[in-house]
């Protein structure tokens, strides 16, 4: 798989170095975090980067980093963010919502698409243009599940670890139309 797309802005730029504008220590005695790192995010109003210095920061809620041109920057792999925790959450939330508006759709045809295939055949190819930024959105199967064996995942002593469900995984990846011909799309990032 060609994964050379990859990095901030394709991997075409470096990384912005944002000066630090705000430093912070993980709490010795391991409590959460989570309100520690929001607050400092949500007090930022300039463009700057928060430092987490090396130790481990335990997050049992999550995070939403919705400023433009504030990074989250740590003292390499000194630097842990832990999710703890008991439910199943989005740890790190980018930008000012989670919600889409999918606005116009059309169906993928393919059966099957690999890793790493550039295009895809739709049904209604006239909603696209070249240039347009659009949302692949995958629904799994039942199949998918049993296929992965996340169906049967050991239990623990506790008789509490949880199978898999398909409506569960709702992927959604962000590309950009590079071609069409005829009914088939080509995307700017494989799949």
């Amino acid at each position: 798989v060609d994964f050379s797309m990859v990095g901030y802005k394709y991997g075409a730029e470096p990384l912005p170095d944002y000066p630090v504008v705000t430093t912070l220590t993980p709490p010795a005695d391991g409590s959460d975090a989570t309100t520690l790192i929001q607050d400092a995010i949500d007090k930022m109003t300039t463009k700057g980067a928060i430092l987490l210095k090396a130790g481990t920061y335990n997050i049992s809620g999550k995070l939403t980093l919705a400023k433009d041109k504030v990074v989250l920057r740590g003292e390499g792999e000194s630097t842990v963010i832990r999710a703890t925790g008991t439910t199943q959450r989005t740890l790190l939330t980018l930008g000012k919502s989670t919600s889409r508006n999918d606005g116009a759709s059309s169906s993928i045809l393919n059966d099957y698409i690999p890793v790493g295939q550039e295009w895809v055949t739709v049904s209604s190819p006239s909603t696209f243009h070249v240039g347009a930024r659009v949302n692949v959105k995958a629904t799994m199967n039942s199949k998918w599940v049993t296929d992965l064996k996340m169906d049967k995942i050991a239990q623990n002593s506790t008789n509490t670890v949880a199978q898999w469900k398909a409506s569960d995984y709702v992927f959604r990846w962000e590309r950009t139309v590079v071609k069409i011909e005829g009914d088939k799309v080509w995307l700017d990032i494989p799949l």
